[in-house]
């Protein structure tokens, strides 16, 4: 394979040096995805790799369910071809997966064979995701999966989807014609990010989507080197920020809050190895507390039935800051 895989193609669109910084990082969240999409294709052993708070999430989640996209048009998940490897050339043919000249290769969750409405073929590509706020439809990940399954199914437009598995709804994007100049910008902007191998670190909003940048010396800087970034904090209220550089110094604010929490771990490493870090007559290293008490609900719950949800009440909602995708309207 020539460049980046399909999953690493919405951060490489920004960054080229992003995927080889994620190389060989899973996260919980991406094993309780691949244990969902075990889960789905009826894998036995699917939740083995998950904790007990883990499998109950999962198990919550709502697996893909039929579709009508009108037109007659219905797609049943049973009928999916489900995760078929493939690759895309730079041509914009397809090719195997483990082809060396494929510009990008991997493995959509789901597709259907095209269906005929009127004069189109219409290939229908779905994507699994945890939530509808971690993706879209329109992402250059399933946009490169289109391509290619088009190309191979010999398809004349095609239609991507996710589904969200918490939230248990799809959320499909526009029909693209594949003789359209739309569908040569998207597949222009698909070969860019596959083929975008540049040697410098590229900062943005994008950062807070990549799982390498606790390995990114652009990201890891001192809070020295960041002084004309901090240039925001200069103003009297929050009210003289601009959009802009309220997402610079949030950004900014990111940046040192994960260099200090990396360097943390460092210095706990060493305090336990060397019994600590002295200053004068104080040592800085690990004490040991004794374990918080907790009540065992589901062994209170089995023991005396419905007890517990008479005396459960609903704490009082609040807010919560943080990164979220913007979702359908």
């Amino acid at each position: 394979m020539k460049g980046h895989r399909p999953s690493s193609l919405p951060i490489a669109r920004f960054c080229g040096l992003a995927p080889s910084l994620s190389s060989g990082i899973v996260t919980r969240a991406a094993v309780k995805g691949t244990a969902f999409h075990g889960l789905c294709s009826g894998d036995p052993k699917a939740l083995d790799t998950l904790t007990e708070e883990e499998r109950a999430d999962v198990s919550s989640w709502i697996r893909p369910t039929n579709v009508d996209m009108g037109d007659g048009v219905p797609l049943r998940y049973v009928d999916a071809v489900v995760e078929q490897p493939i690759g895309l050339l730079e041509s914009g043919g397809w090719c195997e997966a483990d082809d060396p000249q494929a510009m990008t290769a991997g493995t959509p969750d789901m597709w259907w064979e095209p269906a005929t409405v009127g004069d189109q073929r219409v290939l229908y590509l779905g994507d699994i995701k945890s939530s509808e706020f971690t993706s879209e439809p329109m992402s250059l990940q399933l946009l490169a999966y289109a391509f290619a399954v088009a190309a191979k199914v010999d398809a004349t437009h095609f239609c991507t989807g996710i589904w969200a598995a918490k939230e248990g709804r799809w959320w499909w994007g526009d029909v693209v014609d594949l003789s359209s100049d739309r569908a040569l910008e998207l597949f222009a902007q698909v070969k860019h990010a596959a083929l975008n191998t540049g040697t410098d670190y590229v900062t943005g909003g994008h950062c807070s989507g990549c799982y390498g940048r606790s390995r990114c010396p652009a990201w890891l800087m001192p809070p020295e080197a960041a002084e004309t970034s901090l240039a925001p904090l200069t103003v009297d209220t929050a009210r003289d920020l601009t959009s802009a550089k309220a997402l610079e110094l949030l950004l900014v604010c990111k940046r040192v809050t994960e260099m200090a929490d990396k360097v943390t771990d460092i210095l706990k490493a060493w305090a336990q190895d060397h019994g600590g870090i002295v200053d004068g007559d104080k040592v800085w290293g690990p004490i040991s507390c004794p374990g918080r008490m907790s009540l065992d609900r589901k062994a209170l719950d089995a023991d005396h039935p419905g007890l517990l949800k008479k005396y459960e009440k609903q704490g009082k909602g609040y807010e919560k800051y943080d990164w979220r995708k913007l979702g359908p309207s």
